[in-house]
Parts: structure tokens; C-alpha cells; sequence
């Protein structure tokens, strides 16, 4: 049957014969005559054969039937199909972007369909038909015609289409085609302009691979440069979406390839040189290592220094100014935060009113002076923060999208200042701030969860203002509505849970309802158990747990201390340098001390053995952790290397995540810690690696005692106690009462007075209230101990060795050399052998490795260096003197060799710690306040940091006799670290160990050298003998040539 069709024109009215016009439909401006046909083609059959194929004729046998039915209607789909196809294959012939225009549209209209009616599984446009796509790949003009479908597309926001666009034009070319780099350039412009990563990864990914080949492709190309540059900002985008930092480690390769492609004053070099910088920013917030953030902020000051026009001058001002505000916080340098301000400020008078960034700025100088004002309280800066955060606000219509954030920001102001000058009216604005900020929360429980702590937070302290029952009663309602929509993964549900524990301890104050005080240490556990909240947060809220029940004296002390030392212990495991954990474990002074006096207040002395080997010497404990048990599991079958590999894997996952964890990556680190401590569960069920990772238990420490007792000397906040740990039984305490915290402060504070007297005329005063001083530590501190000691002969003789272990400010005091000091009463040297651990682990690793009932001595080195160069200190003339003594004391089959002046440089004196199992070091010492592992010796060329002893893991070393200034004492801030030079040199491998605890004399430190050798050679040059060597020397010196504080800086560490 023969069907006629009349003529259609698509350009009249909004309807048409076959049907309504769906909206949005395009003005396709098509005209076909008239003609006849037997049935409607077939989609797939039109391009069957392109070279004989007539055109106009398929277009106007796909036009004409469109008439028949309406737009719905299946058959019109296929029509419409066709007649795509048609007007692409006149693109083809024709390349008149007239017909390229209307394939897009007519896509497009396809598109609409397809989302109207998924029931109508149509096949996209160029895939009608195998033949068909082979044919068009094979056409000469395909490739253009299809690249700039493709990229049209692409803006149309229509991926489907573009990927089957895409891959006619791609797939038509091999790599050796002339044209292949362009077309693979534009190819992936268009992936990663046009689909964002956030809705298709695999678009990015896509992209990254074929800048990859085309980099390759255009080595020597001109256009190198915007290859780097794209990739780069790629991987960036991938980094910030997925958080790789591999990926980002390539952006920043590659920025770096980019900008050496042009002089330093071309502006792609310097656009380059600021997306180097902000990647450079990027990294140091994952891996919050300071050198990024100093290249990046020094990157900003060199492009500040010409003005091309590109960047912008605002633009740089304000990155430079957010770079140097990231390391106020950091450094707590005031003077970055000052230029910091003061780049901010300069930004914004860039930005005058109307530009886009302006409301940015305000924001910026306003969180700045925020920060100003936390640091100094001074309130006329905050007063600036808070015009500044009104004027935000005044740039925002009522009903603005950036009008919420405005709000809280200024609320957020005036309750910094409400908490500063008690005006009550600055807390009522606040809050009116949060309410009307409610109406405008973004949709979204977290946004929500947020603004109603907030108000919360507000209102409960409105009412320890004002009294008003109902503000109470409106925070609880808040709070709970906040923990209701709140996720189990996000981070605010740490500090609702800690808001709500505040809450009930205020509603406690007055009622003194018990259920109410129970309510309230609930949350503090609940809140101290949120992984969510990142290690921060966490160690934070267990600290204020902690905190709480000391001051109610509750029963849940003991759980809140053994939940802050695991949470610190989480926390510092975050850190990426050591560097960086010891600025971490700075944040827990005394922790350890004062959760053992509370084990000990509670009569669980064994407990508080535990709980301090667990929370002290962290930094040595995180370094031995993945030096030795990693190690051990990875030496195992494959499984264990596998659970190994996963381990070092996930923990470096765990490190590079930002802490507190950013809103957007929330579920990530949550399922990220998830699956740490699954990994952590699977390694101890491996046979020997049961305490993986946990601290050790009592009967494990008991080895510490096997030759004598330790003696840990505890100090803290509520009590100063001693306790005694012997090879067997249970240990034994020994209450200081009459010693105070603040008492162990003032001796130690004596102590530094007393070495500070230096001048030769104030030589025998000093002499004599040195003797008072250590009268005075062996009343207070030792002789309680001693007392113990003579009780238990039968256990500890005279004679036996002593091990002490300090805590807190008792590491600065010389126990070692406590006594009378009276003629016919015996000090403590002649009593005991003391010796010093800084943990019971670091003594027993070091007991650990012995094998043999002797061990053999191998290597002797003795390094010297009098005057290295550049060193402003004086020259060390006894060094030489010193180096003789060692050469003609030891014994004929020592081997023994000798770095000496010019010989003692860095790597000579490393590359022999690494040869040698013996080591005396005679140099200058430098303990380093500020960075405690940037402590060294002195050598030739440079210094030989602590950080580079601890990096040798040394095997097979016995001894080392660090004849140099303040090498067995740690920093102030940290005591229970014990980060110095002897202890670096034990952890490297060292068993025993002699340093010093303050400054040495040059001119008669050769004696107690030739003294100490003398007795050790004597007892058979074995290590195990080093301290009794040392006590020995000490009451065998000769008197009149060594003062008694050059007798007593000698200490003993180790076995």
C-alpha cells in the first residue's frame, strides 16, 4: 500500500499534526518536499552505503513520516534517529556547521525522550548499526566533524552523546596519525571541562590517561607546556575528590615541568609557578609537612614581587595571606598572623565594592582577626572582625544562599566577645543570629546539625547567665534534634555528645540529682569514643572526660584516663614526621603521671605500671612500632606480608587525611579507621602478634627487673609516689607524701640556679649548696626508696644494681648521686649501681638481643673532634688528650680505630657508628630546646642530628660513651619523652649507654674518661659492666683534680 505524506514545516505553530509539541523542543528550520514511500525506514538501514546514497532524498523519507504519529510514539523515536544520521552524513560532505547544529539538537530532543520514556530503550545515535559506525569511522572528514560533535556535547552537558561522538573520532586515528596529539588534547579538554569528577570520575580518569599519551606524543611540542599544566590541574581535581596523594605528587611534578618550559617573566611561567603553589598547600594540609607550606607561601611572595596582571595582585595577596595564617597556626608565630591581617587587608582594598571576591575577603580579614583576637584578647580586633562580619552581611539580600553562613559567622563573633567582656546583649544577638540563620540552613542534616549546636551551645550558656529555666530546657531539645540527624560517621557528633555532658553538669549544679551526673558522664564517653570527630577531636573530648571526673571524683576516672592515653596514642599515630608527633604529644603533659596516680589512689599499683609504660616515651614507642613488629610480621609467610603491606598502606591513608576531618570526606575517614581496625584484629590472630599494637602487660614487664630492681619515681597533679618493679610478685609502692608536685618543680628549678654559677670565684659556694641540694633530694626523694631497698637484702643486696625511671620533672634531678654527704654515712653510690631507663620496653629491648653469657666485643672507634668548622663555641683541647687515654687503655685485641679533627666529619662518623660495636664520641653537644630531635654532636662538616642517629638501626653495637655536653637530658616541655642523644643512641641499637646531664669541663672530663676505661678493662671490656665502671670512677677520681659536679654528670642508660 502506497501512503502520501503532505508537507511538514517544524518552524509554525506549537503543535503539529502528530501530536503536541513537547516543550523545549528545538526549532529544527526543516523543509521537505513531498514524496512516497512504501513504509518508514528502518534505523540502521540509511547509512548502509555512504558513497551512493542520496542525501536530501533519505532526509526528506525520514522527515515526511514524522507527521504520522505523535511525539510519544515509539516509531517517531526511530524517525527522528535517521534523521540525524542524515544531517550528519551531509556534515560529512558538506562540513557546514549548519547541519552539525542540527544532529545536536535533534540528540538533544532524542535525549529528552529517552528521559521522558526509559521505557523506550532506544540505541544512541551513532551506534545505529555496526556498518553504519565502521563506515563513518572510515570517512575522511569524520574525525572533525566528530571532535567538534564530541565537544559540543560536551557544553550541552550531554555525556552519552559525547561518548559516542568521542569514540568515532578517536578510534579512527592511531597514534602515528599526523593529527592524533590535537585530536587526543581536545579529547580530553572536553572530559574533564565538561564532566564534572563529583558526577563521573571515570570522565577525569579517562582524561588523566590520554594527557599521559599526549604529553608523550609532544615532547618537543610548543604546546608542552598546557599539557603539563592540564594534567597537573587533573590530578589536583582527583586528589581533591578521592584524596590521592600520589596523584597529587604528579601535579606537582608536572607544574614543575610547566614552569621551567618559559623565563621567569612569561606569564604562563608564573601561572604555573601559583597552581605549584597551591598544590604545594594542598599536600601540607594531608601531610602537614612544613616545608610545603614554606615553598608555597615562599612561591606567593616571589609572584608578588612582579606584576604581569596574571595572577591577579588580589589573588595572591589573599593566597599569601591564608598560606601565612596556616603557619601562624602552626608555629603560633604572632608576627604571621600580623602579615597575615595585613595581606588580607590589602586584598580587600583590591576588591572594592561590587567585585565578585569582595564578600571572600571580608570573611577572610575578618577570620584572621578572630584568630588575632584568641591569641592576644585584644578586643578592639575582635570589634574589627565583627564590622567586618556585618559588612558581609549587608551585601546579602534576605533571602542570598550566602546569607546563612554570614550570620553565623557574625554570631559566632559576638559570642567570642560575649565570652570576653560578659555583655549580654552581644549574647542575645547572637543567638537571634542562629535562629534566623535556621530559616536559611542549607537543605541537609549536617548543615542543620551545625547551626542547632550552635544555638545550643548559646542558649545554655544564656541560661548560666540569666537563670531563665526554658533556655536550658531549648538547648537539651536542640542538642537531641541534633544527634537525631546526625550521622554516625560525621564529625559533629563528637562535640553534640560533649555539649550535651556540659549541659547535664550544669543541670547537676543545681539539682543534684545523681541520674543527672550519670547522664553526663555517659556523653563524656560517648564523646570520647566518636572516631568520627578524627584523633583531635577525640583526644580532646577523653581529656575533658578526664578532667570531669577528677573534679567529681567519679568511679569512671581510671576508663577516662586508659581512654586519653589510647586516644594519644591514636593521635600521635596521625603524626607523618617525628617532628610532628612530638608536637603532638606536647598537648598531654603529665597525662601518663597523673592516670598512674589515679591507678594508684585506687590501690591498682600493677594498673599504673601499665598505664605509665603505655603513655610515656611515645615517640620511641611509635618508632620501635613499625621498626620491629611490622618488620617481624613481614618476615613471615605471604599472608602475614600481605597483612603487613595492607597495614603500612592504610596507616599512611590515615596520616594523609586531614584532622579534624573535612566535612566532605567525613564518611571516607570514618570507613577509613573502619578498616584500620579490622586490619589490626586480622594481625592478632597471627601466632606471636596477639598484643599488636597494645600496650604491654605486667607480667611481660616483669623481664625489666631481671638484674635488679626498677624504680619508677612518679610525679604528678594529685599525688608523688614511688614504685618499685621486681622480677616476680606484684610491685611495690612507696607513697612520697610529703613531696608535692610543685616541690619536685622548685628542686628542679634549684638545680638549673646552681649550674648556672659559673664564675671560678663563686666555685666553693657552689660546692656547698650543691652537697645541700643533694641532701636535700635524698631526704625527700630517695632515702623513702633506700629504706625499701635495705628491707628486701635478701632480693636486692648491696652492691646490686639499680634502675631508675623518672617521670616528669624528677628526669632533671640527679638521683644517681643522692646522699648525706656526711663523713660515715653512705650515699647512694655507695650503696647501689644506679642506672637509668626512660621506660621498662627500652631496657628490656636492649636486654632482648643478648645471646651469649659474655658477648664477644668486636669493633672499637673513637671519634674526636676539637673545633668544627664555623662552630662558635671554643675549641675542645682536652679532646686530644682524651682520644690518647681511650688508644692506651684498651686492650691489645681491640681493634680499635680513630677519626680524629678532619677525619670526624658527618658521614665519617656516621658511616663508623654503622662499622663499630664500641664508640666513644669526645666533641661539643648541643641539646636543641626547641626541636629535641635537632640535638647533635658537632662534627667537622656538620652535625650528626639525633634524627640521623635514630635512622641507622644499628645491629650488633654494645657500647657508646658520649663524652660530650647535655647528651642524656631531654627538653622541658616533654620529659617523659626522653628525647636526647643517649637515648637516640640506645634506640639505634646502643645497649649501654654513659652520657651527661648538663655541661662538661674540658679540662678535667679526661679523668673520669681514663677512669671509667680503666675499671671497665679491668672487669673484662663487657658492656653489662659499664655501670659499675661509672661508680667506681666516681669514688676513685682523683678529688682535687674533678669537681663533684663534674663526678656526678655521668650517667649510665640502658643495660
Amino acid at each position: 500500500m502506497t501512503i502520501r505524506w503532505s508537507r511538514v514545516d517544524y518552524c509554525g505553530s506549537g503543535r503539529y499534526e502528530g501530536g503536541p509539541r513537547l516543550e523545549g523542543q528545538p526549532d529544527l528550520s526543516i523543509n521537505c518536499e513531498s514524496t512516497t514511500i512504501d513504509k518508514p525506514p528502518q534505523n540502521g538501514q540509511v547509512l548502509q552505503n555512504l558513497s551512493g546514497l542520496d542525501d536530501n532524498r533519505a532526509t526528506t523519507h525520514c522527515t515526511d513520516p514524522l507527521t504520522l504519529y505523535p511525539f510519544y510514539h515509539s516509531s517517531q523515536l526511530s524517525l527522528l534517529r535517521s534523521l540525524a544520521l542524515c544531517h550528519l552524513i551531509r556534515c560529512f560532505f558538506t562540513t557546514d556547521p549548519t547541519y552539525l547544529a542540527l544532529v545536536i539538537k535533534l540528540c538533544i530532543l532524542l535525549s529528552r525522550y529517552q528521559s521522558a520514556h526509559p521505557e523506550c530503550c532506544a540505541t544512541p545515535i551513532i551506534s545505529s548499526g555496526a556498518a553504519s559506525k565502521s563506515q563513518l569511522r572510515r570517512h575522511p572528514r569524520s574525525v572533525h566533524v566528530s571532535v567538534n560533535a564530541f565537544q559540543q556535547s560536551v557544553n550541552l552537558t550531554e555525556p552519552d552523546l559525547a561518548t559516542e561522538f568521542r569514540d568515532v573520532a578517536f578510534e579512527s586515528h592511531t597514534s602515528g596519525h599526523r593529527d592524533y596529539p590535537s585530536l587526543l588534547e581536545r579529547r580530553v579538554n572536553a572530559l574533564e571541562a565538561g564532566f564534572s569528577p563529583t558526577h563521573n570520575p571515570p570522565g577525569l580518569n579517562h582524561a588523566i590517561e590520554h594527557y599521559e599519551v599526549a604529553l608523550n606524543l609532544k615532547q618537543l611540542h610548543p604546546d608542552q607546556h598546557d599539557l603539563h599544566t592540564s594534567l597537573a590541574s587533573a590530578l589536583q581535581t582527583r586528589h581533591w575528590q578521592s584524596i590521592r596523594l600520589v596523584g597529587l605528587g604528579f601535579a606537582l611534578n608536572h607544574y614543575n615541568s610547566a614552569q621551567a618550559l618559559f623565563p621567569t617573566s612569561h606569564v604562563k611561567h608564573r601561572a604555573s609557578l601559583y597552581h605549584l603553589a597551591s598544590s604545594l598547600f594542598s599536600r601540607y594540609k594531608h601531610l602537614d609537612e612544613l616545608s610545603d607550606l614554606e615553598s608555597a607561601i615562599g612561591i606567593y611572595r616571589s609572584l608578588l614581587d612582579v606584576d604581569v596582571g596574571y595572577p591577579e595582585r588580589d589573588t595572591l595577596l589573599y593566597a599569601l595571606a591564608n598560606g601565612l595564617l596556616i603557619r601562624f597556626q602552626r608555629l603560633g608565630e604572632l608576627e604571621d598572623l600580623d602579615l597575615s591581617i595585613q595581606y588580607h587587608n590589602a586584598a580587600l582594598k583590591l576588591r572594592a565594592p561590587g567585585h565578585h571576591n569582595r564578600p571572600r575577603s571580608l570573611v577572610a580579614c575578618a577570620s584572621a582577626r578572630r584568630n588575632h583576637f584568641r591569641v592576644t584578647g585584644d578586643v578592639s580586633v575582635l570589634d574589627g572582625a565583627i564590622g567586618l562580619d556585618k559588612a558581609v552581611l549587608d551585601l546579602y539580600s534576605p533571602r542570598h544562599p550566602e546569607r546563612y553562613a554570614a550570620l553565623v559567622g557574625l554570631a559566632n563573633s559576638l559570642v567570642a566577645r560575649f565570652q570576653q567582656s560578659n555583655n549580654l546583649d552581644d549574647l542575645g544577638v547572637a543567638i537571634e543570629h542562629y535562629e534566623a540563620a535556621l530559616g536559611l540552613c542549607p537543605p541537609g542534616p549536617i548543615e542543620r546539625s551545625i547551626l542547632l549546636l550552635y544555638l545550643a551551645e548559646a542558649l545554655r550558656v544564656a541560661y548560666e547567665k540569666r537563670g531563665r529555666v526554658e533556655d536550658l530546657e531549648t538547648a537539651f531539645a536542640l542538642l537531641y534534634a541534633a544527634l537525631d540527624n546526625s550521622a554516625k560517621h560525621h564529625p559533629v557528633l563528637l562535640h553534640i555528645h560533649g555539649s550535651l555532658a556540659t549541659c547535664y553538669f550544669v543541670q547537676y549544679d543545681i539539682t543534684q540529682y545523681v541520674p543527672h551526673l550519670q547522664s553526663a558522664f555517659a556523653h563524656r564517653r560517648a564523646a570520647s569514643a566518636c572516631r568520627s570527630g578524627g584523633p583531635s577531636q577525640q583526644f580532646q573530648a577523653a581529656m575533658q572526660w578526664v578532667a570531669s571526673a577528677e573534679i567529681h571524683n567519679h568511679s569512671s576516672a581510671l576508663d577516662a584516663y586508659r581512654s586519653a592515653l589510647h586516644a594519644l596514642d591514636r593521635y600521635v599515630t596521625t603524626g607523618c614526621s617525628v617532628l610532628t608527633r612530638h608536637q603532638i604529644i606536647k598537648k598531654a603533659p603529665g597525662l601518663a603521671a597523673n592516670a598512674a596516680s589515679c591507678a594508684v589512689r585506687q590501690s591498682q599499683v600493677t594498673v599504673a605500671v601499665e598505664l605509665l609504660e603505655q603513655g610515656r616515651a611515645l615517640s620511641w614507642t611509635h618508632l620501635a612500632r613499625f621498626r620491629s613488629s611490622v618488620d617481624e610480621l613481614r618476615n613471615g609467610g605471604n599472608h602475614e606480608r600481605k597483612l603487613a603491606d595492607n597495614f603500612e598502606r592504610l596507616s599512611s591513608q590515615v596520616r594523609q587525611t586531614p584532622d579534624p576531618p573535612e566535612v566532605a570526606h567525613a564518611l571516607h575517614y570514618w570507613q577509613l579507621s573502619k578498616d584500620w581496625d579490622e586490619l589490626v584484629e586480622k594481625i592478632r590472630q597471627v601466632e606471636g602478634f596477639t598484643r599488636f599494637l597494645m600496650p604491654p602487660l605486667m607480667d611481660d614487664l616483669l623481664e625489666a627487673a631481671r638484674d635488679g630492681p626498677v624504680i619508677i619515681m612518679n610525679v604528678a597533679l594529685y599525688s608523688c609516689d614511688a614504685i618499685i618493679v621486681l622480677q616476680s610478685g606484684t610491685p611495690r609502692h612507696i607513697p612520697l607524701r610529703h613531696l608535692t608536685l610543685g616541690d619536685v618543680g622548685q628542686l628542679s628549678t634549684s638545680f638549673s640556679e646552681i649550674l648556672k654559677s659559673t664564675a671560678s670565684s663563686e666555685g666553693t659556694a657552689r660546692q656547698r649548696r650543691l652537697v645541700a641540694f643533694l641532701r636535700q633530694v635524698w631526704q625527700l626523694v630517695v632515702s623513702p626508696v633506700v629504706d625499701a631497698l635495705m628491707g628486701m637484702e635478701d632480693t636486692v643486696p648491696k652492691g646490686s644494681r639499680i634502675w631508675w625511671c623518672p617521670t616528669s620533672k624528677f628526669t632533671s634531678l640527679p638521683l644517681h648521686a643522692a646522699g648525706p654527704y656526711r663523713r660515715g654515712e653512705p650515699n647512694l653510690s655507695d650503696l647501689y649501681i644506679s642506672s637509668y631507663t626512660p621506660t621498662l620496653s627500652a631496657l628490656i629491648r636492649r636486654r632482648g638481643r643478648d645471646t651469649e653469657a659474655s658477648p664477644v666485643m668486636k669493633k672499637f672507634v673513637a671519634i674526636g673532634q676539637p673545633n668544627p668548622r664555623g662552630s662558635r663555641n671554643r675549641e675542645l683541647h682536652s679532646v686530644n688528650i682524651e682520644m690518647d687515654v681511650v688508644r692506651r687503655l684498651l686492650p691489645p685485641s681491640v681493634s680499635f680505630t680513630e677519626l680524629h679533627e678532619d677525619a670526624a666529619t658527618k658521614e665519617g662518623a656516621l658511616r663508623a657508628l654503622r662499622q663499630h660495636s664500641w664508640v666513644h664520641l669526645a666533641c661539643h653537644g648541643k641539646q636543641d630546646l626547641g626541636q629535641p630531635f635537632n640535638s647533635c654532636f658537632a662534627m667537622r662538616d656538620g652535625p650528626v642530628s639525633l634524627l640521623d642517629i635514630i635512622q641507622l638501626d644499628l645491629k650488633e653495637t654494645a657500647f657508646a660513651f658520649l663524652s660530650a655536653c647535655h647528651s642524656a637530658v631531654g627538653d622541658e616541655a616533654t620529659p617523659d619523652e626522653a628525647i636526647h642523644l643517649a637515648a637516640g643512641m640506645q634506640f639505634s641499637g646502643f645497649r649501654s649507654v654513659i652520657g651527661t646531664m648538663w655541661s662538661v669541663d674540658d679540662e678535667s672530663v679526661h679523668h673520669m674518661v681514663s677512669a671509667v676505661y680503666k675499671n671497665l678493662v679491668e672487669e673484662g671490656m663487657d658492656y653489662r659492666n659499664a655501670a659499675k665502671a661509672l661508680n667506681q670512677a666516681v669514688k676513685t677520681v682523683d678529688r682535687h683534680k674533678v669537681t663533684l659536679e663534674q663526678r656526678i654528670v655521668f650517667i649510665h642508660i640502658g643495660a
